[in-house]
């Protein structure tokens, strides 16, 4: 090998290791519970579980599509959340999300009318403008997203 070669191979390898210590810091940004702060858009699919109770053998999933006025305290202010369902019929919603510690994850719960989804999990993104996460209802699983506006 001729020394030029192994020299671009090391520099290339340098360079890696850079941009990839440079792109690991940031996926390690920091969340603070203030960074929930703000009027997120949230869609949101139940799919319904077999075994429940209080959902029919035969209940298909369904989703609805929220926005949710979220204080600094991660209170959700119902004056100025609601949700509409897929069928148009809209319901205000209240509940309160938190940060756990500072690894941009989300818990809590918010209610639509008197129904209450646990939000066991959500995932914050670097850009702190986005939410993906799971949860339950009383009838089923949850899935959602929520986009910052």
């Amino acid at each position: 090998m001729s020394g030029g070669s192994v020299w671009g191979r090391r520099l290339l390898v340098a360079l890696a290791v850079v941009v990839g210590a440079g792109q690991a810091g940031s996926a390690l940004a920091a969340c603070a519970q203030a960074d929930v702060a703000g009027t997120w858009q949230a869609y949101s699919l139940i799919s319904p579980l077999a075994s429940s109770p209080l959902a029919p053998a035969k209940s298909l999933p369904y989703w609805y599509r929220c926005t949710f006025s979220i204080k600094p305290n991660g209170q959700i202010n119902n004056q100025n959340s609601i949700c509409t369902d897929q069928a148009g019929a809209n319901t205000r919603a209240s509940g309160t999300i938190g940060m756990i510690g500072t690894g941009c994850i989300l818990h809590g719960y918010y209610q639509v009318g008197n129904v209450r989804i646990a939000v066991s999990r959500g995932a914050m993104n670097r850009a702190k403008d986005h939410i993906d996460g799971v949860g339950s209802a009383p009838t089923g699983i949850v899935i959602f997203n929520a986009t910052k506006l």
